[in-house]
């Protein structure tokens, strides 16, 4: 009796065991290469150059490193500015030089000498730093040692000097600049469930405040090219007419059932939308990391991508970040793993 007993629950805990394990979904893209970051090390923003020929990631390894690849087949390229430690970064959209964080300055560093340029420095810790697509100014947000924005500052890199912005009210979260430099979008928090997202009219200093959703998390992602439009998430991806002050119908709604955004990207086109993240596997607490591609402006998705073979009992596996290539025939993500991977986006 106790050894039927036993090998009853034997039977169960293999039983158990198989469920515990998920396979996890295949992908709509095939993978191109893949790259696995030394051990510990997550990589917390991709961005393509302006050409596409080399993809830039910035890694959390021993206070930050800046470390590149080859976007064709993944070769490994010289880190650049080595021993910096930046904490954020943006390309100049003619790929040659890049701005690096650096707590209190942001250092304009060339990408073909990996030398420095220039420095520039500012009264607060820098949280971030973004780039116009015309190249003319630069969106700098300042705020705290966790990244919370308390002021945004336009630096015109022509005229060199300062377009203050002001003070954000409340915990701001992400900032973006138009294609042309003369907008600027924010969000902010003043506490659950109050959420407010903003836009700047450089030039007329007129503030708009968005739509909101209450109770939603709500961030700002990117702007539309040659548009006002935004990518701002209400509990899920949608566009922002600031023009009109209408907000779009979500994306695909069963893209994002269960699903956790870590961050959304537009192309440098403004022509596709990448969101990455982590879903749910469904009965469990575990996740796997996940990553959909749409065009701007439709809801039904390009396809979907899928990080790790297999799920195990305490996975937690997220895409990090994500950047899309110039040309919109590539994406490549960073997932918790450490493992860099490059897709091609069928069309």
């Amino acid at each position: 009796m106790r050894f039927k007993w036993f090998l009853a629950a034997g039977t169960l805990a293999i039983v158990v065991a198989v469920v515990l394990v998920a396979a996890v979904p295949a992908s709509t893209f095939p993978d191109e290469w893949s790259f696995q970051c030394v051990r510990d090390e997550r990589i917390i923003r991709l961005e393509y150059t302006p050409d596409g020929s080399t993809l830039i990631g910035l890694g959390d390894h021993q206070g930050g490193r800046l470390l590149a690849w080859r976007a064709d087949d993944g070769t490994p390229l010289p880190e650049i500015a080595a021993g910096l430690e930046p904490d954020a970064f943006a390309i100049d959209p003619k790929g040659q030089w890049i701005a690096l964080v650096k707590s209190k300055e942001v250092i304009f560093w060339n990408l073909a000498t990996n030398k420095e340029l220039r420095r520039i420095a500012f009264k607060q810790r820098v949280a971030d730093v973004a780039l116009s697509g015309n190249g003319m100014r630069m969106l700098v947000t300042l705020g705290d040692s966790f990244g919370t924005i308390r002021e945004i500052v336009i630096w015109d890199i022509a005229k060199d000097r300062t377009l203050d912005v002001g003070d954000i009210i409340g915990d701001g979260l992400d900032a973006a600049i138009s294609a042309d430099g003369d907008a600027v979008a924010w969000s902010q928090n003043f506490g659950m469930p109050n959420w407010k997202t903003s836009c700047l009219d450089v030039s007329t200093g007129e503030v708009k405040v968005g739509p909101s959703k209450s109770g939603s998390f709500q961030r700002v992602w990117g702007f539309a090219a040659a548009t006002r439009n935004v990518l701002v998430e209400f509990g899920s991806p949608r566009i922002w007419n600031t023009n009109d002050n209408s907000v779009s119908d979500p994306f695909d709604p069963q893209s994002f059932e269960q699903t956790i955004i870590r961050e959304a990207v537009v192309s440098r086109s403004g022509t596709m939308v990448g969101v990455g993240g982590s879903q749910i596997v469904e009965l469990t607490n575990r996740y796997f990391a996940k990553a959909v591609v749409f065009r701007m402006g439709e809801s039904t998705p390009l396809g979907v991508v899928y990080e790790g073979d297999r799920i195990g009992l305490t996975s937690r596996q997220a895409i990090d970040t994500l950047a899309l290539s110039p040309d919109g025939k590539h994406l490549a993500t960073a997932s918790s793993s450490g493992r860099i991977r490059s897709w091609t986006i069928a069309r």
